[in-house]
């Protein structure tokens, strides 16, 4: 549910940063993520009606006012940067462990390397907002693919971290 107390300070504050000029820039995966819950939703209704009275809020913070929200109940909140550093660490340390498990080295491991970030870093968000993912080829992906399916899997229990432990079936 949403605090509707909180919900109107936040946007009192957003309102403020829109007076000073502040906008928020999020990455295009995360904005994505975020677009499905429910708190976005509630937050982008009332934006609507503020609107219709005369105040208006840049969209992006929307973004602000959800994320708040959200991190507050799912990871801890951090900066942008850290978060990316966290991404490419963590793809790296999957890459190396599925290597380890499989005894291969991948031939052109950079290529793979920035493909799999950008498919963890859209993962990250979903898991970071709680946005649920349905996967309806998985069935066929572990069938078609099962060796590697089992290999990804032990990869991530090695890996272990929160990140790791939150990793669904479905976004395996």
């Amino acid at each position: 549910t949403v605090d509707i107390d909180y919900l109107i300070t936040m946007l009192l504050v957003v309102h403020i940063r829109n007076l000073k000029g502040f906008r928020l820039i999020m990455p295009s995966q995360e904005q994505e993520a975020l677009r499905k819950t429910r708190e976005y939703q509630a937050v982008k209704a009332i934006m609507d009606k503020l609107e219709k009275d005369g105040i208006a809020l840049a969209e992006s913070e929307a973004f602000y006012i959800t994320s708040l929200f959200l991190c507050a109940k799912n990871f801890d909140s951090t900066t942008p940067e850290v978060e990316d550093a966290y991404i490419r660490d963590f793809t790296q340390k999957l890459i190396g462990q599925y290597e380890r498990i499989t005894c291969t080295q991948f031939s052109e491991e950079e290529y793979l390397k920035n493909r799999l970030y950008l498919h963890i870093r859209s993962m990250y968000y979903r898991l970071k907002y709680d946005v649920p993912v349905e996967n309806k080829l998985l069935p066929q992906i572990r069938e078609m693919y099962a060796e590697d399916y089992r290999y990804t899997q032990r990869a991530l229990q090695n890996i272990g971290g929160k990140i790791a432990r939150s990793i669904t079936e479905e976004e395996t």
